[in-house]
């Protein structure tokens, strides 16, 4: 959304400046290449260059400055050049580009990690992954505090033979954000009153005044939140009665955002085991409809297309899309990109009554998000025109979490679709043997108790490892990174990743990646993009797109 324009308006180039280079010098007086702010710095040649490739996307590099840094405190015949990019990380560049790279480690988005295992590019890290790591005053090993799903994906298979070759980087859920701020001046917190019949909306300023959310513990991220559906679009008609836009998401990116969020209901309906069955095919489930139970294997798990998750999921996509008061209109252009939803977002409170604009009360969208807007300068742009109460870490947004159906598991399950995101060490020709070791070490820093955590403080994300952070760094955290943290760290909580288990996924990745979840046959129309789908065939149902889905996967299951 671009601010009102009887507003002044102020480049965000210069708003933040992030550097490229760490050694265990003073940072800034280094001069030769550039970094992604594109200005120049130099590198010592006293001592050995290690080249980081990471994807400049939502998480930025602040945490990996701070960590080389640390470490070279510590080996300061080291220095870091981080090479920060989106484009040529993305998943086929990468792997196209591996062999003439000169970084010797990688942070980055989706990898094909059993192919690039097989093509001998990944180095070997088992001995950086299952030995103690007390060269750091840390005597676990990375394996202890893996998430366990991870390690049969990562090791334990025919591909790599109880070998490591690379490491999980985050947990991201797509889901829902709200503004708290918003919430409270338009008394939109679901009061400790309620009834199903009677909802009472709140500010939610009096302590103990909210309702106690799915979790029914008081003083935790989901108070005074809709608990089932039923509540949601109560929520929903609350907002429009007040003057408030209900949602808004990208456009552009409705495949991953969007999609992404039903995804998260339906295993959030269904359950860490039975979600689990998309990715290993193996087990029972009972699917809608049925009174009994059928058994999943890869030659009928195009059966868990009648997951009933499924269909509450397209329910709920159907219900925001019904009626265009539900969302904002830049929703529906496929134009609309994911950064300007989020500057749309976090504008439309601040700026509401000013050229007709309407404060938006949820963002479809990753966890990265507020990280990834502070970078593009979105809250610096309004904090110019309208005062440093709107700053980044002023501001409170908050995790929402997503409105349970009858038949929904009681505990709250996350789908964390980040799994194929990837550290790893470069195994080619274009690196000595020398900066192949110390990217090792490094990374091996980078998985020790002080490692995870400073990901996590300069993030706001969390990684799927076990740690904690401490009291100070947890106060560090923004508004919403702090619901993130305790949503995830809820003993009600569970989280499934994308982990392809199954042969038969691991075998045709594309068709899972891009087809799996929503593509369907209706009639003679093929649609895989609900949202879109719903806003453009206004007589296109849940029901419909929901006993298609099968319809089309079915089709095609004989020959994958």
């Amino acid at each position: 959304m671009k601010k009102p324009t009887n507003l002044l308006m102020l480049a965000l180039s210069s708003l933040f400046v992030t550097l490229s280079l760490n050694s265990c010098d003073d940072v800034n007086s280094f001069f030769e290449d550039t970094g992604s702010s594109g200005e120049e710095v130099s590198l010592d040649p006293e001592k050995t260059t290690v080249y980081i490739g990471n994807y400049y996307g939502g998480l930025g590099n602040e945490w990996l400055n701070v960590l080389t840094k640390k470490y070279c405190e510590t080996h300061p015949d080291v220095q870091f050049k981080i090479d920060d990019d989106k484009n040529k990380y993305l998943l086929d560049n990468i792997s196209n580009n591996l062999k003439s790279s000169r970084c010797a480690l990688f942070f980055i988005e989706k990898i094909y990690y059993y192919d690039m295992v097989s093509q001998g590019l990944l180095a070997d890290i088992t001995d950086v992954v299952t030995s103690p790591m007390t060269e750091f005053g840390d005597d676990a090993t990375i394996e202890s505090k893996l998430d366990s799903q991870f390690k049969n994906y990562l090791a334990y298979n025919d591909v790599c033979d109880g070998k490591y070759y690379a490491l999980p980087t985050y947990i991201s859920h797509h889901g829902l954000v709200y503004d708290v701020d918003l919430f409270e001046n338009k008394k939109l917190f679901i009061g400790k009153n309620s009834t199903a019949d009677n909802i009472v909306f709140v500010s939610g300023k009096t302590e103990n005044s909210k309702s106690l959310g799915i979790d029914k513990v008081a003083n935790t991220y989901d108070d005074g939140l809709p608990e089932t559906f039923e509540q949601f679009k109560k929520l929903m008609n609350e907002m429009i009665k007040k003057g408030v836009t209900p949602f808004i998401w990208s456009g552009q990116t409705t495949r991953a955002y969007f999609n992404g969020m039903m995804d998260n209901l339906t295993a959030d309906f269904e359950g860490k085991d039975n979600y689990q069955l998309n990715y290993t095919f193996n087990g029972s489930t009972k699917l809608y409809g049925d009174s009994v139970a059928t058994t999943i294997t890869e030659d009928n798990a195009y059966e868990l297309q009648r997951q009933e998750g499924r269909m509450h999921a397209l329910e709920f996509a159907r219900h925001i899309t019904n009626d265009s008061v539900h969302y904002a209109s830049s929703s529906s252009l496929l134009t609309s990109t994911h950064l300007e939803a989020q500057d749309e977002f976090i504008s439309s409170s601040p700026f509401q009554g000013v050229d007709n604009i309407k404060p938006i009360g949820m963002l479809i969208e990753g966890d990265w998000w507020e990280n990834e807007a502070k970078i593009n300068g979105d809250f610096n742009s309004v904090v110019d025109i309208k005062g440093e109460e709107y700053a980044y870490g002023k501001r409170r947004f908050g995790v929402m979490p997503l409105p349970k159906f009858d038949g929904s598991s009681q505990r709250t399950t996350f789908f964390s679709g980040s799994a194929q995101n990837a550290f790893f060490v470069n195994n080619t020709g274009s690196i000595t043997q020398e900066q192949r070791d110390i990217a090792k070490d490094f990374l091996k820093f980078c998985h020790t108790e002080i490692g995870l955590q400073t990901f996590t403080q300069y993030t706001g994300m969390m990684r799927p490892y076990s740690y904690e952070i401490t009291d100070e760094q947890y106060e560090s955290l923004t508004y919403f990174s702090k619901t993130l943290y305790q949503a995830y760290k809820s003993p009600n909580t569970d989280i499934v990743h994308d982990l392809n288990i199954s042969q038969k996924r691991i075998k045709n990745s594309s068709y899972f990646l891009n087809y799996w979840n929503w593509a369907t046959t209706v009639g003679s129309n093929v649609f895989d993009n609900p949202a879109h789908d719903f806003i453009n065939n206004k007589n296109l149902t849940a029901s419909a797109y929901f006993q298609g889905l099968i319809t089309y996967h079915k089709n095609r299951w004989d020959t994958l």
